[in-house]
């Protein structure tokens, strides 16, 4: 058990939550995620960058750490190697539309336990805590069972999958509560697919374009608002010509056949001179059927 866990007369204590995200519409959404299970998980505080994720991680001594990898002043990379020095008990969910090996494996080395690509279902983020909080469990009770900086007691990259597969028996009730607070979500996927859309098919697309899905997540948090691709870029941070490509396709970076239009996940709306982009009613499904349970 963590220290503290359980209060007294047994009644376990919430897993205590730091998310690292310097989009405040992502801040938002995994907020709103995690309440969904509010009896279960804490937010304990909010980080923009990774210089402040660093200070609020020793102030406020958080179970877990979901963290960016691109944001300014100190980058998540560079934050999750100053926890882990810090604390090398911390468990730390690397949060990215970077969904690359490359990305994978540089977050992996520098002391993160697991990552999840953007977009993500709320099943997919309870899934993987609940695994992250399984393989502390388990890394506790091995630590205390050889003793202080004993033989086989490990943490950091790579070994969540590892930790989780060797709970499975000892850890057979966690595991079932788990999966049933993980939810489904299925109901909302064949909502999609009934309108002509496949859930996976979107997810895919979307998975390969860290653009297009910071992008459609914007627009999701202002809408029925409208915006146009200058606005867009400085809301994102992303170039005015990567914008544009995200919304419509161009050259051979940016597909057309997997561009928000094309996908039916964004429109196009004229205005006088000017051409405003929102996301589509099918956009609002997909995004909302990642939040259900």
């Amino acid at each position: 058990m963590w220290k503290n866990e359980r209060k007294d007369g047994g009644e376990r204590r919430k897993i205590r939550i730091l998310i690292v995200e310097d989009a405040a519409y992502m801040r938002e959404m995994l907020e709103e995620m995690l309440n969904q299970q509010r009896d279960r998980y804490e937010i304990v505080g909010f980080a923009v960058n990774g210089r402040e994720a660093v200070e609020k991680y020793k102030e406020l001594k958080p179970d877990i750490v979901t963290m960016d990898l691109v944001m300014e002043v100190m980058d998540g990379i560079q934050a999750i190697k100053e926890i882990r020095k810090y604390d090398k008990r911390v468990k730390i969910l690397v949060i990215t539309a970077l969904g690359t090996p490359e990305y994978e494996k540089a977050s992996l080395e520098a002391g993160a336990d697991a990552c999840l690509w953007k977009p993500f279902t709320v099943k997919n983020l309870f899934e993987v805590l609940e695994r992250l909080v399984v393989a502390r469990r388990m890394w506790k009770r091995r630590k205390n069972e050889v003793g202080e900086g004993g033989a086989g007691v490990s943490e950091g990259g790579m070994r969540v999958e590892k930790a989780s597969a060797e709970s499975e028996e000892a850890e057979g009730t966690e595991e079932a509560e788990a999966r049933e607070r993980s939810g489904g979500g299925r109901e909302s996927e064949e909502r999609l697919e009934e309108e002509g859309v496949s859930f996976g098919e979107i997810l895919r697309a979307l998975r390969r374009s860290r653009v297009r899905t910071e992008i459609l997540m914007y627009l999701y948090k202002i809408y029925p608002k409208a915006s146009y691709p200058a606005e867009i870029s400085r809301n994102t941070g992303i170039d005015p010509t990567n914008v544009l490509g995200g919304l419509r396709g161009m050259g051979s970076r940016f597909d057309e056949a997997n561009s928000l239009l094309k996908l039916g996940l964004v429109e196009k709306i004229e205005r006088g001179n000017a051409t405003y982009y929102r996301i589509s009613e099918r956009g609002k499904a997909f995004i909302e059927s990642l939040k259900m349970p």
